[in-house]
This record gives structure tokens, C-alpha cells and sequence, in this order.
């Protein structure tokens, strides 16, 4: 009995050596990260960023994929939502394409985004501008206000990164905070892109009047003086552009919007590879290369303790909640496929 139950406990010690070895090897192989957005935009930089960062540290390549298939963020998840959950295969998503898209866009959803999915970790939360192109006759926030409500008559395009974006959605939102003021919703038609970066080139370019995008992906459009800011979301004003005041500097408070983004995992991946590449990405953000990138473009990491699988599920049940709220008393039109 004595050499039996030693014998036990001598193979268990075996299955955890073995068990513990084969996790201590992950990833074995190259793992992907898929961005539902063209590249150039700030989720791919971010991605990459970050990706170059986990293959250094995990000796194991991390590929970022960008949408190549010319269709929106939630139709590229739709059709990636059934990724294999072998912890080799993840996608970024954020503010649009999983909070907000419950309320705005549900018809358009073949995934859900808690159900469908588990958050790993959140790369970073960032505000908008609203900029407009450098020839539009106007300066500044209060300036724009006016135009919209004196020029009722003229047409102002807004560009947004394409349907299920978190530009589609702060132009909805932005639309709705003006139809209130001007008491018009005509002279506001939106236009539609792959991705932020197409989006910008065509505003620099002066092919459309405005954009409303995540400070990522604007701000070096904004140095190289390509487009105009006339406002920014963060709580205060940013030393890249210290004189575009702030959303609740100009009295639409509400307008305060943060955009994420975030990497998920299939539902159903391990754990503790969960675990791992999220205590992973918690170091890499608070690399001080990393830290002067984010600076630059007001992008705000959370705590280690804040940004782990079990308390960003709690994030994302807030999100979806908070817009859900946002959506019905703003009384943004939920059915906006020509958009």
C-alpha cells in the first residue's frame, strides 16, 4: 500500500513536470494578431509596436495582419470571429467594434463581444481630435459651431475609419450633440474608409471637410500640419497642441470620448496563456521607449493590476453599459448601413 501510494505521488510529481514543461514552452510557433483595420491606422501601430516587442521577449515571432479584404471592422470580425481558441490566434478590438456596436450596429453582428470572446489586455486608451482640412475657412472650435449653425444649407463630409470604427461611432455622436444645436441633421453626410490612414490622406488632401480620430493615428497628420485640430477629448489640453481646446473646455462634456484598443482571444484559449501574454504586455507598456511613444500622442496605459483578463471583462461590461445609456438618450440612429 506504502509503494503504491508513493508510486502515486511519484507520477503526479511526472504529470506536473510534464504538464508545467509543455506550458513553459508556449508559444512553440509563430503567434498572429489580427487588426480589422487597413494599416497606417492606430491600431496597427500600436499592435505592431507592442507585437515587435512580445517576439523579442517570448523569442517567438508575432505576425500582425491587417484587413486586406476591403470590408468593415465588424465584417472582418464576423468572419474571423471562429479563429482557432489554440492561443496562436488573436484580434484587436476596441470602443466600436465591441462596446458600442451592441447598440449602434446589432443587426450587422455575427459575434458577441463578451460570448465570443475573452480580453487579454487593454494597449491603451487614447483621445480624439476633430480636425478639418487646412484650407476649411475656419479656426477654431467656437468658429465651426457657428459655421454649422449659420450654414445650414452646406454640406460638411466627415470622414470616418468605416463602419464599426470608433470614428463611426464619435461622428454619430458628434452629429447628434449638433442636430440638437442647429436643429438639422442635413448638412452633416458622412464618408466612409478602410481605416483611419486612407481617411486622413483623403482630409489632407481636401477631398473631404473633417474627420473626428483616435490621437494616434491624427497626431503626425497634425505635425506635419496636414490637417487642422480645432478639439481635442482629453481632460485637459495636450502640450503637442496646447491651444485646441478641450470638449469640455467648449461645453459638450458629454462629447469626452476615449478611444481603446484592445487584444481578445477567442473564447476558450488556456488561461494561463492569458495570463501570460497579459503580464507580458504590462511590462512592455511601461518600457520607457513605449512610455515616450504614448506620450506623444496622449495615449493612457492602465495599471498591471487594472489590465488583466478578469478585470477587463469588468471594463467591457461597463463600456457596453455606458454606451448603451449614451446611445438611447443621445438618440443616435442605430440603423446607419449608408453611413
Amino acid at each position: 500500500m506504502i509503494k503504491f501510494i508513493k508510486f502515486s505521488f511519484l507520477w503526479l510529481f511526472v504529470i506536473m513536470l510534464s504538464t508545467g514543461s509543455a506550458f513553459a514552452k508556449y508559444p512553440e510557433r509563430k503567434v498572429i494578431i489580427y487588426v480589422p483595420y487597413v494599416a497606417g491606422g492606430a491600431a496597427e501601430k500600436l499592435t505592431s509596436l507592442i507585437a515587435s516587442y512580445l517576439s523579442k521577449r517570448l523569442s517567438q515571432e508575432f505576425e500582425v495582419r491587417t484587413n486586406t479584404l476591403k470590408i468593415s471592422a465588424i465584417e472582418y470580425i464576423n468572419e474571423f470571429k471562429s479563429l482557432p481558441n489554440d492561443g496562436y490566434h488573436f484580434i484587436v478590438g476596441n470602443l466600436g467594434t465591441h462596446a458600442s456596436s451592441l447598440s449602434v450596429s446589432q443587426e450587422e453582428l455575427l459575434y458577441h463581444p463578451v460570448d465570443d470572446f475573452d480580453p487579454v489586455a487593454l494597449l491603451g486608451e487614447t483621445p480624439m481630435y476633430i480636425a478639418l482640412r487646412t484650407d476649411f475657412p475656419i479656426q477654431t472650435f467656437s468658429s465651426f459651431r457657428k459655421f454649422l449653425t449659420t450654414n445650414k444649407n452646406s454640406k460638411i463630409t466627415i470622414a470616418h475609419a468605416g463602419f464599426g470604427s470608433t470614428s463611426y461611432l464619435a461622428s454619430l455622436y458628434f452629429k447628434s450633440i449638433m442636430m440638437k444645436e442647429t436643429n438639422n441633421q442635413s448638412n452633416v453626410a458622412f464618408v466612409s474608409y478602410g481605416g483611419s490612414d486612407p481617411a486622413l490622406r483623403d482630409l489632407s488632401n481636401g477631398y473631404v471637410d473633417m474627420i473626428i480620430d483616435q490621437a494616434t493615428s491624427i497626431t503626425p497628420y497634425i505635425q506635419r500640419r496636414l490637417v487642422k485640430p480645432i478639439l481635442i477629448t482629453s481632460d485637459n489640453r495636450s502640450m503637442q497642441t496646447p491651444k485646441v481646446i478641450t470638449a469640455k473646455e467648449a461645453g459638450i462634456g458629454e462629447f469626452n470620448l476615449k478611444g481603446w484598443n484592445m487584444l481578445f482571444a477567442p473564447k476558450g484559449v488556456r488561461k494561463e496563456y492569458l495570463n501570460l501574454l497579459s503580464r507580458e504586455i504590462n511590462i512592455i507598456l511601461q518600457d520607457k521607449f513605449i512610455q515616450a511613444e504614448m506620450l506623444v500622442t496622449n495615449t493612457i496605459t492602465r495599471s498591471k493590476n487594472n489590465n488583466t483578463p478578469d478585470t477587463l471583462k469588468i471594463f467591457l461590461a461597463k463600456e457596453i453599459s455606458n454606451w448603451r445609456t449614451k446611445i438611447e438618450t443621445m438618440s443616435i440612429n442605430t440603423n446607419n448601413k449608408k453611413y
